[in-house]
């Protein structure tokens, strides 16, 4: 009878990361990696904020033993900055993006801390103010810990939308308490927390450039730890070079960052589209249960505030990448230089000068032209609506570069097949615009497909998807195309009909341009601002735009959905041109041996080949018939 052998005990922490792993959607490593970070903040004694905490021990990678990595292992294991450097860059990101260490503070505490705990953190000075898990504690209470913190983390994100937009509006919440209970239109109303629209979308504001500026900086990280040797091979920067790599780093980080600092024009008038957006979310609500009628209106001074009910509906119909962006900064946090989940979607902050960055290194005279991009608020507020509209942008049209012309806007987009984005800003003040994922071609019929919808930029967000009920998606049909024959509206739509489309640009772009307010493809609602609308008014006071024109002030088409796809769409487009190009000049050829043979049989009269018909078989042109094997023609 052989000897028995009990397999050894676990540890501790074995039994920990068995027990988290069962409950939470975090990898093994992922797990370990925030387990030790935990463990080894517990004991600090100098803690300065949750984003620079975490952002530091978290950069203190554990090996495979439960060990902690030297440094010389860090930039061979996901990084190329040591806690030193990564404290430096969270403090550049609090300091001038979040605005203060409170939000990133705010978030901890009400996600991550068992009620009735006190923060690690005072909001007021940011200093430690108690050691939550410290001291002697019985092993239900530390678990108990343990995993409310992992539920925080879980929540903001892995979980999903919905509880993403939770824990920040809970945030918010607790971050404006005294603001949130003043008087409003659904003061008394409804017992449930509410916030200030304006709040929260200025938080997700500033998450969201924090997370451009952590993006920018870690792909500056992989560029200065890799090089190109002349071979065109990718090689790892040696170790003796790494010290001024990072000083490098930081250097370049600490310019970088000003492209992200938001302005207070941009928080007291760029995201008020926004925030009005939502707002209306609110004023939907009160509107089906009764509370609010059609003669009420809104004080401007004092907004009425939102509850957790009207940001879950207005992210799902309108914003639905809001959700995005708490997930994606904590896990630049978190998990530093490593891949994104592939199955969730990251926030990227639109970057409309991509194509401008590398035509200014070609043209030593490049002048850059203005753009509607160039407010960052409008460019957050399009990425918010898709995640076509995330990353770089590439010009594919401009009246500002390319002139107020039709042909333009067709040359630009025939034959190109990637996701375009049409803006349009119109004399009255109005922004506006449509997306389409589908290639376009000139059709006298609608074409395209579901992945596509209308909006309103400016004087507020609003967003037009399909119903379901039409399929009237896109259409392009130029006089030239059928001369006018089909009767038919000649220019560039959306919705509608072909006689009048619900967005419709004319070919001459300067009369009968149109947006309507209502069709069967899309969602109804205006395109224009109310005061500039040719509207109907019904419904006591309510007005809703049935057909209204606009004049164009200026126009752009962009090419959107990624590089990859851009340069495809381009490729693409390139190509066609070719074809097209080809096509003209065969026939502009003459095709002169045929040219000679009507004429001489008669299909085409001329007393110069009259007089030929007239000498035919006489010598001379007998002389001519022999010699024809001498003369060459085109065919």
């Amino acid at each position: 009878m052989g000897v028995g052998t009990s397999s050894p005990e676990k540890t501790q922490e074995q039994l920990d990361l068995q027990w988290l792993g069962e409950r939470f959607p975090y990898g093994d490593d992922e797990l370990r990696h925030l387990y030790h970070a935990h463990q080894r903040l517990l004991l600090a004694q100098d803690r300065v904020s949750f984003l620079q905490d975490w952002a530091v021990e978290c950069s203190n990678a554990p090996t495979s033993n439960g060990g902690t990595r030297s440094p010389s292992s860090w930039r061979m294991h996901q990084t190329n900055t040591t806690p030193e450097e990564r404290r430096a860059i969270m403090q550049m990101v609090e300091e001038h993006i979040l605005g203060s260490a409170n939000l990133g503070n705010t978030l901890f505490q009400t996600a991550c801390l068992v009620p009735g705990d006190n923060s690690w953190y005072n909001k007021q000075d940011h200093a430690m103010t108690s050691s939550v898990g410290g001291g002697q504690e019985d092993d239900f209470t530390r678990r108990a810990r343990l995993e409310h913190l992992m539920e925080g983390f879980a929540s903001m994100g892995r979980r999903g939308a919905k509880q993403a937009m939770t824990a920040l509006f809970n945030a918010v919440l607790d971050q404006t308490k005294p603001s949130s209970t003043a008087s409003s239109a659904t003061a008394g109303e409804s017992d449930a927390p509410s916030i200030h629209s304006r709040d929260f979308v200025e938080w997700g504001y500033r998450f969201s450039l924090a997370t451009g500026f952590l993006q920018e900086v870690q792909a500056l990280e992989k560029q200065s730890t890799t090089h190109e040797n002349g071979h065109g091979n990718v090689e790892t920067v040696k170790e003796e070079e790494e010290e001024d790599t990072s000083k490098d780093l930081l250097a370049q980080a600490a310019v970088l960052i000003k492209e992200f600092v938001p302005s207070k024009k941009d928080i007291s008038d760029g995201l008020k589209p926004m925030a009005q957006s939502l707002t209306e979310k609110a004023k939907s609500r009160l509107n089906r249960y009764g509370i609010l009628t059609q003669g009420d209106t809104w004080n401007d001074s004092d907004p009425p505030t939102i509850e957790l009910q009207d940001v879950l509906e207005w992210t799902e119909a309108v914003a639905p990448l809001f959700a995005s962006i708490l997930p994606t900064f904590l896990f630049h946090v978190l998990f530093w230089g490593r891949a994104f989940p592939p199955t969730k979607t990251a926030f990227e902050f639109p970057n409309h000068k991509a194509d401008e960055e590398e035509e200014s290194k070609e043209k030593e005279d490049y002048v850059r032209l203005e753009s509607i991009l160039d407010s960052k608020p409008r460019a957050f507020a399009l990425a918010c609506t898709s995640s076509s509209l995330m990353g770089p942008y590439f010009r594919l049209y401009t009246s500002a570069a390319d002139g107020l012309s039709f042909n333009r806007i067709l040359n630009a987009l025939l034959g190109y097949s990637g996701p375009t984005l049409l803006i349009i800003q119109s004399t009255s003040g109005g922004e506006f615009g449509a997306f389409t994922s589908h290639a376009w071609k000139e059709s006298k019929d609608f074409y395209g497909n579901s992945d596509c919808f209308l909006y309103q930029l400016f004087s507020h967000l609003a967003v037009y998807r399909p119903t379901g009920q039409g399929k009237n998606f896109m259409y392009c049909n130029s006089f030239a195309r059928s001369k006018g024959y089909d009767q038919q509206a000649h220019g560039i739509g959306f919705g509608g009909t072909v006689d009048q489309p619900r967005l419709f640009l004319a070919e001459n772009l300067m009369d009968d341009c149109m947006a309507s307010s209502q069709d069967l493809t899309f969602d109804n609602g205006s395109l224009l601002p109310k005061a500039s609308s040719d509207s109907h008014a019904f419904g006591g006071g309510t007005t809703l735009s049935a057909k209204s024109y606009f004049e164009i002030q200026s126009m752009e088409v962009w090419g959107v959905g990624g590089k990859d796809i851009v340069q495809a769409a381009l490729d693409g487009r390139r190509k066609a041109r070719e074809l097209r190009e080809e096509g003209i000049r065969r026939a502009r050829k003459v095709d002169k041996a045929q040219f000679l043979d009507d004429f001489r049989s008669g299909a085409i009269d001329s007393k110069a080949f009259a007089y030929k018909q007239q000498i035919d078989g006489r010598a001379d042109q007998d002389v001519e018939d022999r010699h024809r094997g001498n003369y060459d023609y085109e065919n």
